[in-house]
């Protein structure tokens, strides 16, 4: 019965809140898009695709599709100036741990590994993980040298998330379905209550938001807010896939087939659903996904039919809500060949990037003031991304003149 009148009311909410936005393809090539990897070489984003990649120019906004002998791509990081870190597979022989040369377009393996399914970057705790469908967790500090975890031995592992020090892996061990850590994978442990989650992902405030999956009472949208230790039901819907927030903590919703995109507030009527289908290339969402250089509201979703995205979904009458921000100062802003940043809470970690959403160096901080030197020794605008000792992280414009 519960189920059938929130079908009904979802229904309702498709009709009467849909909402116009403005969907800008990423890449020119159709592809079933299932990531977006931000920044995997200092001029490249890369979309992961059911039979390679796509790289997209950030300067030119260009793209190339490449493959290796059509494996999917799962995920992609920066491995060196000319080098990406490539995880493809899908129980071939070939499947495994890869480094891609985007100047001489070769392959070459790094590790065999069977059916890899993700690929996850620690910024806090510089560690690359990556996670095998067939059985295992794999962590290195460079990309090129890795090991298996003990914990997770012979055990599928799907996703992975994290919020500070505070990793999530969701995995099928016995009843099982996920393991969380609170000091960067040193050590694991079970929840207490927990739901089965297919997709996740951590709102700038620490929210952890969760999709149940398939078609049951439990089926739809779960927060946590002490990292996956206890959740709560948000609302009840069947076949969703994929969830995300904006910037300001705006939570976002996707299904695998037929009901599209929708944003979450819960503010406005039950369910709280707000769509934003209209000019999608594609209802079938994979993933939702922000870049994490950019400050300014904006969402990138994988579909079936290619990778859009949007900066333009806020609903006239429901703004978004906007998580508190640790405060910092920067000064002199503009600056010269130097620029002081100050907070009452201690800083963990700083990075530079420059306007096309390249990082182009980071480094620890560990106190409650730092002076930071121009990035590159050449005036322009850059953007400071400051990771607080808490797991808060906050982006700034910061021009050198």
């Amino acid at each position: 019965m519960w189920k059938r009148l929130f079908t009904t009311i979802s229904i309702l909410q498709l009709i009467l809140t849909s909402f116009s936005a403005t969907w800008h393809p990423l890449g020119n090539i159709p592809s079933n898009a299932s990531r977006i990897c931000f920044g995997a070489s200092y001029l490249h984003h890369v979309i992961c695709t059911d039979d390679g990649m796509i790289l997209y120019n950030i300067s030119t906004q260009e793209s190339e599709y490449f493959t290796y002998g059509g494996l999917p791509v799962w995920g992609a990081g920066y491995l060196g100036p000319t080098q990406m870190l490539i995880v493809m597979g899908n129980g071939s022989y070939s499947d495994g741990i890869w480094s891609f040369d985007w100047q001489t377009h070769q392959f070459e393996v790094i590790e065999w590994l069977v059916y890899p399914n993700f690929l996850y970057h620690d910024d806090m705790a510089h560690q690359f993980w990556v996670g095998s469908a067939w059985g295992g967790l794999y962590y290195s500090t460079d990309g090129w040298n890795w090991q298996e975890h003990p914990n997770f031995q012979s055990f599928p592992c799907l996703g992975m998330s994290g919020y500070g020090s505070h990793l999530m892996v969701t995995v099928i061990m016995n009843s099982t379905n996920f393991q969380l850590s609170d000091d960067s994978g040193v050590t694991w442990h079970y929840p207490e209550d927990y739901p089965l989650i297919s997709d996740m992902c951590y709102s700038p405030g620490g929210i952890l938001g969760g999709i149940f999956p398939y078609n049951y009472d439990e089926s739809g949208l779960w927060f946590s807010d002490d990292f996956g230790v206890h959740w709560q039901q948000k609302f009840q819907s069947d076949y969703m896939s994929a969830v995300g927030f904006d910037c300001f903590g705006t939570c976002l919703v996707g299904w695998e087939a037929g009901q599209g995109l929708a944003l979450y507030y819960p503010e406005a009527p039950p369910p709280g659903l707000v769509f934003l289908n209209d000019g999608l290339p594609s209802l079938s969402i994979n993933t939702i996904q922000v870049n994490p250089t950019m400050s300014a509201p904006a969402i990138f979703v994988c579909t079936d039919a290619g990778a859009v995205w949007s900066n333009d979904y806020f609903i006239t009458g429901i703004p978004p809500v906007k998580q508190e921000e640790p405060e910092v100062r920067l000064f002199p802003n503009p600056a010269g060949e130097e620029i002081t940043a100050e907070s009452s809470s201690p800083l963990f970690q700083v990075a530079w990037f420059n306007v096309f959403g390249q990082k182009i160096r980071e480094f620890p901080v560990n106190s409650c003031r730092t002076t930071l030197k121009e990035p590159l020794q050449i005036p322009g605008i850059y953007f400071l991304r400051i990771i607080f000792e808490n797991g808060k992280a906050i982006t700034r414009k910061v021009e050198f003149n």
